[in-house]
């Protein structure tokens, strides 16, 4: 039972009206967290990757952990395929240059908590890997937001690139697998960032890149998005 038919039924005094002040609903983010799909299996740092990670990791859904921002990035194999991306360096800067950086885990997810910037200012600059994003992100911490997965409106059956949406973020195969070092200093595939920096090298996980091989899947804890595909994200 879907959170909005639970709202329904307290307003509707079916269900008991005491419990009524527990239930919050907005349709908005709610459609947007139904539209998901089923946890295919335990929630853990590699799933639902090329999901937009803030739909359910906000003040809204709850989801721990709360996050500023979080996005899932996939590369390019010789072979053609769009495969997750781990171990690649993410940088977002904020409206006041203060930086986080994030190392991607083996999902290609990455993401920076709440409570390691609580004040991010937008609009935000990223960049992943060598890869600059041209334009800026104006007030949504999830890259999934406009980079999505392919579906069967993509304009481009492999990038998901359309008239809404980018298409994935899609970095080169030389910035997997370097050593990702995040603001903390600690070398790893998953930790988040927790100190800042007033330097800032803009852009980043871009939106001209894609997911190979054919239909993604969205809610794969670690699929390589379809033959090749797979946001944050997810996650």
């Amino acid at each position: 039972m879907t959170r909005s038919t639970i709202c329904w039924l307290l307003g509707s005094g079916i269900v008991a009206l005491a419990t009524f002040a527990a239930c919050r609903y907005d349709p908005v983010p709610q459609d947007l967290i139904d539209g998901l799909g089923e946890e295919p299996g335990e929630p853990s740092e590699l799933h639902r990757a090329g999901q937009p990670c803030l739909a359910c990791h906000s003040v809204y859904e709850g989801a721990e952990p709360r996050m500023s921002v979080g996005g899932t990035i996939y590369y390019e194999a010789s072979d053609g395929r769009i495969l997750p991306a781990p171990e690649v360096l993410v940088e977002v800067t904020d409206s006041r240059q203060v930086t986080r950086k994030a190392c991607t885990n083996a999902a290609g997810n990455f993401w920076v908590e709440h409570e390691d910037w609580r004040d991010v200012s937008f609009p935000l600059t990223v960049r992943a890997g060598e890869r600059r994003m041209i334009s800026i992100v104006g007030r949504d911490g999830s890259c999934a937001s406009c980079h999505s997965l392919p579906d069967e409106a993509s304009l481009d059956p492999v990038t998901g690139a359309g008239r809404a949406s980018a298409g994935v973020v899609v970095v080169s195969e030389s910035d997997v697998g370097a050593i990702c070092v995040p603001s903390g200093g600690t070398t790893s595939s998953s930790t988040t960032s927790t100190t800042s920096s007033t330097s800032s090298s803009g852009g980043g996980a871009g939106g001209e890149g894609g997911v190979g091989g054919g239909t993604s899947s969205t809610t794969s804890s670690s699929s390589s998005a379809g033959g090749g595909s797979g946001g944050g994200g997810g996650a």
